[in-house]
């Protein structure tokens, strides 16, 4: 996945678990409609833009839209519990990742996309692959590396459950009356 379907990606899976666990909060911080047509079907690489002026213009709106997502989430008035859900936390450190904020001449806010040799990309190993999962891209120096490597953060229990005893097999050619 590349960082511009990692970043459309992020903000879909944001959406979707806002709309399942925050419906009316999320309807008041954005037009869900627009979100819903932007969002509905997956972001990949096979529906992206075929002109870098496109896929630049996709980016911008990925970021404008993750933005907004992640403002509103962090803002005094929002329930705290909302900023705990997993695609969110996930959804900001992919904002921070993939973009930057910076004044054009106007004095207007605007949000870029970080270029790898000037701004400064975090390196693959502190990267977020996954916008679903806090999956890191693989190891630099790894020699057949396919990119993903993921961390499990469950506990295993301590002890396993004792195996079920097998059960008697009945005698066969005995019948009892």
């Amino acid at each position: 996945m590349n960082r511009l379907e990692l970043a459309g990606e992020s903000v879909r899976a944001a959406l979707e678990a806002l709309a399942v666990a925050a419906p009316s909060w999320l309807a008041g911080q954005v037009d869900v409609a627009e979100f819903a047509h932007r969002y509905g079907p997956r972001v990949d690489g096979w529906r992206m833009p075929a002109s870098q002026t496109k896929r630049d213009r996709l980016a911008q709106v990925f970021g404008q839209d993750a933005l907004a997502l992640c403002r509103a989430a962090w803002s005094p008035g929002t329930p705290p519990w909302i900023r705990e859900i997993e695609s969110v936390q996930i959804l900001r450190q992919i904002l921070v990742q993939t973009y930057y904020l910076s004044t054009d001449a106007r004095g207007r806010e605007v949000i870029k996309k970080r270029a790898a040799d000037d701004e400064g990309v975090p390196p693959g190993h502190r990267r977020l692959a996954s916008p679903t999962t806090r999956t890191h891209a693989g190891r630099p120096r790894a020699r057949a590396c396919s990119g993903w490597a993921t961390r499990s953060i469950s506990p295993r229990p301590a002890t396993l459950p004792p195996k079920p005893k097998p059960k008697p097999k009945p005698v066969s050619g005995r019948h009892r009356i």
